[in-house]
């Protein structure tokens, strides 16, 4: 009776050493999955992605998703918009100012007819003005 609950910790180490490859294994092809999915999206699709993460709340994700969005097209007013706006909820009030500021700076007849939206990225311009 007393082998039965005799637990040999030799045994009990490689074990745990192999969950613990195992799991780091099985993480990283998981996450080599999802960046290969990425890659493989279209421009329309990336930036759906960058306004659902917006959208929930995810900022910082948002924000990485949108700077390379607008490397390839400097002139996306509502990609520089939606940039600006992903900065300022995350508080990173500089660059809500250096991306919303280039939209005060556009004097184009698209933004115009944006409406309330540039209406609230002006008030968002404005106010991280005020914070620094």
């Amino acid at each position: 009776m007393k082998d039965l609950f005799r637990v040999n910790f030799s045994n009990l180490k490689h074990i745990t050493i192999y969950i613990i490859i195992f799991l780091t294994f099985a993480l990283s092809i998981a996450i080599n999955a999802q960046k290969r999915d990425h890659d493989v999206l279209s421009l329309t699709q990336k930036s759906q992605l960058a306004t659902d993460l917006t959208n929930q709340g995810s900022y910082y994700i948002a924000i990485d998703q949108l700077k390379i969005l607008t490397a390839n097209n400097l002139k996306n007013i509502s990609l520089i918009q939606k940039l600006g706006e992903a900065y300022y909820h995350a508080r990173d009030y500089e660059k809500t100012i250096e991306f919303l500021g280039k939209l005060t700076e556009i004097n184009d007849c698209k933004i115009a007819k944006k409406g309330a939206k540039y209406s609230v990225a002006v008030f968002y311009y404005a106010d991280a003005l005020k914070y620094l």
